[in-house]
């Protein structure tokens, strides 16, 4: 299955599937603060994302972790992942993504996802070809990006050749525009209390 057009889809536990193999170069953009933990989010993602990184990766992937709040900074530069089981790389990377207990106090303000984004465009140029898939996990909502920033974002990854991807805890709109726009694909994380879908 090739991603080419955004959508939202509920579901309760994030699952990550990539499946272009023309990439191979990643970088998980993570959002840190307090409001990404509502009912128990937090677990489930942390989760996910260390089993993404230390079993379904392929071995050649080069993955990066950019985290942010109200604003961004790179965690672990891109690494190559090496064979699962028996990869320091994998295990550093993994452990890069931190408990509960770190996150950053919210104060229920918007994290910065394009601060993230961009960061995240900064750690793939460190590697001389263009391309790399950009994961995004946010809390997001209806003011967590600007059209001013969405335009921006949709300049930025047409031009380094960028697909994103993002999975938020609240509906999005602007940022299911870019990874559309990139080809890439959008989900909304929807419990019992996160009825999004439901919205008019």
């Amino acid at each position: 299955q090739d991603f080419s057009k955004a959508r939202m889809v509920n579901f309760t536990k994030p699952e990550f599937l990539i499946t272009r193999q023309g990439n191979s170069k990643f970088v998980i953009v993570l959002e840190n603060s307090e409001s990404m933990n509502s009912d128990g989010y937090w677990h489930f993602i942390r989760t996910a994302l260390r089993n993404l990184i230390t079993e379904d990766l392929p071995d050649s992937a080069e993955v990066g972790l950019v985290v942010f709040n109200t604003a961004a900074h790179i965690a672990h530069p891109l690494v190559q992942l090496g064979p699962a089981g028996q990869s320091d790389a994998r295990q550093s990377l993994s452990l890069s993504i931190k408990s509960r207990h770190n996150l950053f106090p919210s104060k229920q303000m918007a994290g910065c996802v394009a601060c993230g984004v961009q960061k995240a465009i900064e750690t793939l140029q460190v590697s001389r070809s263009l391309g790399g898939v950009i994961i995004v996990i946010s809390k997001g909502g209806k003011h967590t990006m600007s059209e001013a920033e969405k335009t921006q974002l949709v300049s930025l990854t047409s031009k380094h050749q960028v697909q994103l991807f993002s999975v938020s805890l609240t509906a999005t709109p602007t940022l299911a525009i870019v990874a559309e726009e990139s080809l890439g694909q959008s989900w909304t994380l929807q419990g019992e209390d996160h009825g999004t879908g439901n919205e008019p």
